[in-house]
């Protein structure tokens, strides 16, 4: 490094941003650094005030920076670049909190939903999805259940009791007898009976097994107390006139799971299952999908609207950071569930 930079000339800001004494000169090339990542920042949406780590110093603007809660209140990196800190210093800041301006521009794509990797084309056979119950290869299952639910168990019941509640693509999950335990009714559709059979042994519940007469093959298990029916069939098998119409719908591995090629036709069904009022929590996840090949897939915001904003009025309620190192392991810098709440018009 030169003890001394001279200062870069006075060419536009965009010719300043990619002058290599941006970060040393002090002057004009600090200034279109922050000039151009500071309002791309702040045009984000704004994400809650506090973060998983309110009080962890440089950990706390890395989240912040991967949720786009920094805005033009100058976060610390920026404040280095317009303080004209050296390349060495920025590169050590950044080192240490992994984080890179590149992840800036990624997330922004990513939400936009301008580009899905090679995910586009990812095809998961469901003999795949039998195997990974066989060889118990399911991270995707969540032993404790999932907090969102209930944290807003409140808007997803809407006071409403008795209520038939939808599970695709159930698996296990623990949420089915919660919710029954609370006086509802749960349907879910599995395509694996090692996962259906699972759920009933490890909640403890008798239950029988018959035959559905609609579709060849295809297996209904029911408890004992009558309030809990699972399909073993693939999801697309399964029609209203089968099981009906669904007055609520938790989706918090399903469309993430199902291959994107298939995701019109997923919402069609999943529609046409809805009954008039029907609220659905729908999780989907965020990461760079050139970084990760899938399942999960990432489902850009877009993508929600454009299957479901025809017939669903939409809110996204959260985005939450669920970074863990087996994310890290798949190659990824970022993870994120983003929480929706879709309600049939």
């Amino acid at each position: 490094m030169q003890a001394s930079p001279s200062p870069c000339p006075p060419p536009p800001p965009d010719s300043c941003f990619r002058c290599p004494q941006r970060v040393t000169c002090g002057t004009r090339g600090g200034d279109s650094v922050a000039s151009f990542w500071l309002p791309l920042l702040a045009g984000r949406r704004r994400r809650r005030e506090e973060t998983a780590a309110p009080d962890r110093g440089e950990k706390r603007w890395e989240l912040q920076a991967r949720a786009g809660t920094a805005t033009s209140s100058y976060p610390w990196f920026f404040s280095l670049i317009l303080a004209g800190s050296s390349q060495g210093e920025l590169k050590g800041e950044l080192k240490r909190c992994s984080w890179t301006m590149e992840n800036v521009l990624d997330i922004s794509a990513r939400e936009e939903g301008e580009d899905s990797g090679s995910q586009r084309n990812r095809v998961l056979t469901e003999e795949e999805w039998l195997t990974k119950w066989e060889l118990r290869n399911i991270g995707f299952h969540n032993g404790q259940g999932h907090p969102c639910l209930k944290k807003y168990l409140d808007i997803f019941l809407n006071g409403r009791n008795g209520l038939r509640i939808f599970f695709p693509l159930c698996g296990k999950a623990v949420e089915m007898k919660w919710l029954a335990d609370m006086g509802h009714h749960i349907i879910g559709v599995e395509i694996s009976e090692i996962a259906v059979k699972e759920f009933f042994t490890e909640q403890n519940l008798s239950y029988s097994e018959e035959t559905v007469p609609e579709i060849p093959g295809a297996k209904l298990f029911k408890s004992s107390s009558g309030n809990i029916s699972l399909y073993c069939c693939s999801f697309y098998d399964l029609t209203s006139t089968v099981a009906g119409k669904f007055d609520a719908v938790w989706d918090r591995g399903s469309f993430v799971a199902i291959n994107p090629c298939d995701r019109e036709r997923y919402a069609n069904l999943m529609l046409s299952l809805m009954n008039v009022g029907c609220c659905c929590l729908l999780v989907t996840v965020s990461y760079d999908p050139n970084k990760h090949k899938g399942p999960p897939f990432y489902v850009p915001d877009s993508e929600v609207k454009k299957f479901f904003g025809q017939c669903c009025d939409i809110k996204q309620l959260e985005k939450i950071d669920c970074f863990q190192e087996r994310h890290r392991t798949w190659g990824l810098d970022y993870f994120w569930e983003v929480l929706y709440i879709l309600q049939l018009k």
